[in-house]
């Protein structure tokens, strides 16, 4: 109570000054608190989706060089030669071993030298182990670096499997040849023509683990290693080369991606290459295969430099606070002269009725914080006047635009007048087909353009839809058929969406006037609260191609090119119905079928109350 009542016995200045920095300072405090959190919170937070990024973009570039050799695996195991080849070889046939060899030796030879970036050799094992290869290391198909007799397991198992094989790292050292650290992809071979008898073989292929690196690992972080492990935990690539071959986990049973990560960061924290701190591992599955991208990063690494960022923070919060006390004690005066000559203008304002003209007088020379609500409230002033002339500008286009819409609907009123005034020319004629013909015609677009994503009933459909046939008959020598069930002649669809398909059997489907040309639409209630539209004729059906495209279009990526009545009326069914809906076409030499499904709504317009949404 002391304390309250000295501080009141002060001036006004010094009581300003007082609260003031006691604000300035439990602020300063606040924000450094908050700003800590925050900042440590986003850096992590982004660096985890860095990382994570990086993983996906790493495990992408690893699948791809997997694939890479995959391909080259089923080019050899279609090739029909290296079959042939090692038919021989797998019967001892000594008048033909050493020829079918050399052409295997060969072959290889030119696949290596085709991959030379990453293959250290490519090895074919006949059934009972024999062996030819091409070796890139030795240049040779005689002595080799990368292939040894014990190695044979890999390609008995592999002979086994359907899958493609993989073997754990492995690190060879020779003086004539230098040291590598490799790792075999094996896949088995079959006689494609007698492939019920099982596998003949299998193919080999060395791969350079520098060239696997090279994919995910782009250069070295004091905070960040990223290696490649399969499901044991086993260390296929890794940055570190004493990593590689190693295991991240002491037992040989199946590990989850969760337990890889765990183990891989205790791994990593046993060696301290990244230092002492907090640890965090994240992981990406290579898909088609058991291998991890794993990715182990010091997050207090990261904040290294977060403490004396907030420090400066602080310095500078301080001073900027000092500074704004002085000014504040210093132009009170100033303050309270802004304030005065503000609250005048804005009671002015109010008052006034052509208040938009009014304006505080701006001292340029002193840009206070007052002078920078008078110059914004300037601007104000001048935004407000600015929309009241757009607001006047807007209704004016508002009437021009209605007075268009009363201008476009004057067309289809003078297409009808036209219609029928030629109709009556027609009658006078006694040309009373053409009047018949243009009478539907003209009730047809009406129907056609009034409200053309509304909904009409089966029984209205059927109505239009045989006009528009009438039409089409005086064009086409072709008979059209119409089966519905009368039980549903009340249920509502959306206009257009048979009269387009219609539209396209006729244009498209038949060579010629055969007199023999038939089109068939059947509408039938169907399962589940939908009904069936099916459309048919014997025309000379479409390409398989178009077909295709037609049962898998996307109205939301696919354009609007060519066809355009079917793009439409999938469009429209997507739109109108979407997942509950479906469109499918069958063509062959005998004709189209078109067959849609969708939900029925009743003639009071809502949908069935056994549909779903």
């Amino acid at each position: 109570m002391k304390i309250l009542n000295s501080h009141r016995e002060k001036s006004i200045a010094r009581q300003t000054l007082r609260v003031s920095l006691g604000l300035i300072v439990f602020t300063i405090v606040l924000i450094e608190i908050i700003s800590y959190r925050l900042i440590s919170l986003t850096i992590r937070e982004q660096a985890g989706n860095l990382i994570d990024s990086g993983l996906e973009l790493a495990a992408s570039n690893v699948q791809n060089f997997l694939n890479k050799y995959d391909n080259l695996i089923q080019n050899i195991y279609m090739n029909q030669s290296y079959v042939e080849n090692l038919k021989p070889i797998n019967l001892w046939d000594n008048r033909n071993y050493a020829n079918a060899k050399h052409e295997i030796d060969e072959s290889l030879q030119d696949l290596c030298f085709e991959n030379n970036d990453s293959i250290l050799g490519i090895e074919i094992v006949g059934e009972y182990g024999d062996s030819c290869f091409y070796d890139s290391m030795s240049k040779s198909s005689n002595y080799s670096f990368c292939f040894k007799t014990e190695d044979k397991d890999l390609a008995k198992y592999a002979m086994k499997s359907r899958n493609t094989v993989y073997s754990n790292a492995l690190f060879r050292r020779k003086s004539e040849y230098g040291e590598k650290h490799f790792f075999y992809i094996a896949h088995q071979l079959t006689d494609l023509k007698s492939y019920q008898n099982g596998s003949i073989g299998c193919v080999v292929i060395c791969v350079d683990e520098a060239a696997l690196r090279s994919v995910y690992y782009k250069n070295d972080s004091s905070y960040s290693i990223t290696l490649i492990a399969d499901g044991q935990g086993k260390i296929l690539s890794a940055p570190v080369d004493r990593f590689v071959g190693k295991s991240v986990s002491a037992g040989s049973e199946e590990l989850s991606e969760k337990e890889i990560e765990e183990n891989s960061l205790n791994y990593i924290q046993n060696y301290q290459i990244l230092g002492k701190g907090r640890l965090k591992a994240s992981s990406r599955n290579i898909q088609g295969t058991d291998f991890y991208v794993v990715n182990v990063r010091n997050e207090t690494y990261l904040l290294r430099n977060l403490r004396y960022f907030m420090l400066i923070i602080v310095l500078i919060g301080l001073l900027a606070a000092i500074i704004c006390i002085w000014v504040l004690l210093f132009y009170a005066d100033s303050i309270n002269h802004s304030v005065r000559g503000i609250l005048f203008v804005m009671d002015a304002s109010e008052t006034d009725q052509g208040g938009c003209e009014l304006r505080i007088m701006e001292d340029r020379q002193h840009w206070t914080e007052f002078e920078r609500i008078g110059r914004h409230f300037n601007k104000m002033m001048d935004a407000i006047a600015d929309s009241r002339k757009q607001e006047k500008e807007a209704l004016v286009r508002e009437k021009n635009a209605e007075i268009r819409s009363l201008e476009a609907q004057i067309n289809p009123h003078f297409l009808y007048n036209t219609l029928d005034s030629i109709n009556w020319v027609a009658i006078g004629k006694n040309e009373f087909k053409i009047s018949n013909m243009l009478g539907n015609l003209s009730v047809f677009l009406r129907y056609s353009i009034q409200k053309s994503n509304g909904e009409t009933t089966i029984k209205d459909l059927l109505i239009y839809l045989k006009k528009y046939i009438y039409l089409q008959q005086q064009r086409f020598d072709v008979i059209c058929s119409i089966d519905f069930d009368e039980e549903i002649e009340n249920i509502k669809i959306h206009k257009l969406l048979v009269q387009p398909l219609l539209e396209n059997a006729l244009e498209h489907a038949f060579p010629g006037d055969t007199g023999m040309d038939e089109v068939d639409i059947q509408i039938r209630a169907y399962e589940d609260s939908k009904i069936r539209i099916l459309i048919r004729d014997n025309g000379k059906g479409m390409k398989q191609e178009d077909v295709d495209y037609f049962n898998s279009f996307d109205y939301r990526k696919d354009k609007m090119e060519g066809s355009i009545g079917i793009r439409n009326v999938i469009t429209r069914i997507h739109l109108y119905y979407g997942e509950l809906a479906s469109f499918h076409i069958a063509s062959g030499n005998e004709g189209t079928l078109v067959e849609m499904i969708i939900p029925v709504s009743r003639e009071d317009g809502g949908r069935d109350e056994n549909s779903h949404s």
